[in-house]
């Protein structure tokens, strides 16, 4: 596993970090959506789409560090609350991991079969329940 999956600590500040380090990555040309995550220093990029009408996210695409691109066209809309709470966190900004994670976990491993498990596994985005 490339990273630990719970949280590290600078000792200097005596701070949690984040460990997922989320952040909301520049849209791109090459690559359309509605907005994509940069997660694990740039070692995940995961773009979505917003389906306008009932403001539902989907995956689009994600690239993993060590496996590369992966077009997720046919993969289903994330739930009403979770799309919410995830949309909501992106306007303002606040993509912290004790938030965003659970739900990029509960979606990712419910369609699971349209990414690699393996690298889901890897970078500890499978529901750790």
């Amino acid at each position: 596993s490339h990273f630990p999956l719970s949280s590290r600590t600078n000792p200097e500040k005596q701070t949690t970090m984040s460990i997922f380090d989320i952040n909301l990555a520049s849209k791109m040309k090459t690559r359309p959506c509605d907005f994509s995550l940069c997660m694990l220093d740039s070692s995940i990029y995961a773009d979505f789409g917003i389906e306008k009408k009932q403001k539902l996210v989907r995956l689009l695409r994600i690239s993993f560090d060590g496996y590369g691109c992966r077009q997720c066209s046919n993969m289903p809309c994330m739930g009403a609350d979770d799309s919410k709470i995830l949309l909501q966190a992106v306007q303002e900004g606040q993509l912290d991991d004790d938030s965003i994670i659970p739900i990029l976990r509960r979606y990712f491993g419910k369609h699971r079969d349209y990414l690699w498990p393996d690298a889901l596994e890897e970078y500890g985005l499978l529901p750790t329940s």
